[in-house]
């Protein structure tokens, strides 16, 4: 499967490159870069146009920081050159929690809700990104409710693939069961979460 999303990745771009002339605008070249984003992979092209019209392009010196871990998030960041890393405080150390590189979103989550920062993202190299934030998403909603639409499918995906991977990770190293038993609680406690802010 990887195998095949590689290869139709790499047919995209060739046919690219071969039916239309170099970007020469804004929106043109951010749309490029989030075809090449996995995550969006099955986004229609109209999709990815409105999107990237809608984006906020940032640049960031080496050693900046674009957020603090526990900040709010409003929304998520692609790479489009450079690298980002990730990292959080934990127990009075501080420990990388990956590298985010071209073609690749961080902060996702917050754009799908209001939920602080669980990492802080610096700036590696000279970065470039762009942003996409939940007034652009709702926005969207408004203008372009199909193109809202497969967008937020889009990352509820790719968030239902990481949160299975999370319990297959845990499982691994600690155990089935304990991964089960970890997936329960957090089960129970987002809906008493849920119950509490209701009531």
């Amino acid at each position: 499967m990887p195998i095949i999303r590689t290869v139709q990745r790499i047919s995209k771009r060739l046919y690219r490159r071969l039916a239309a002339s170099t970007p020469d605008t804004e929106v043109e070249r951010i749309q490029d870069v989030l075809a090449e984003v996995p995550v969006f992979e099955t986004c229609a092209a109209r999709t990815l146009r409105v999107m990237a019209e809608a984006m906020h392009p940032r640049t960031y010196r080496p050693g900046e920081v674009i957020y603090y871990e526990h900040d709010p998030g409003l929304g998520l960041y692609i790479v489009e050159k450079g690298q980002v890393r990730l990292c959080a405080d934990w127990k009075d150390e501080r420990f990388e929690m990956r590298m985010a590189g071209p073609h690749t979103l961080f902060g996702a989550l917050s754009l799908m809700g209001d939920f602080r920062r669980m990492e802080t993202a610096e700036a590696v190299t000279a970065v470039k990104v762009a942003g996409f934030f939940r007034p652009d998403l709702s926005s969207l909603s408004q203008r372009h409710p199909k193109a809202a639409l497969d967008i937020q499918q889009a990352l509820l995906r790719f968030m239902a693939q990481q949160y299975a991977t999370l319990i297959d990770v845990i499982g691994e190293r600690d155990g089935r069961e304990v991964a089960l038993q970890c997936y329960a609680e957090a089960s129970t406690q987002t809906l008493d979460d849920s119950a509490d802010a209701e009531g």
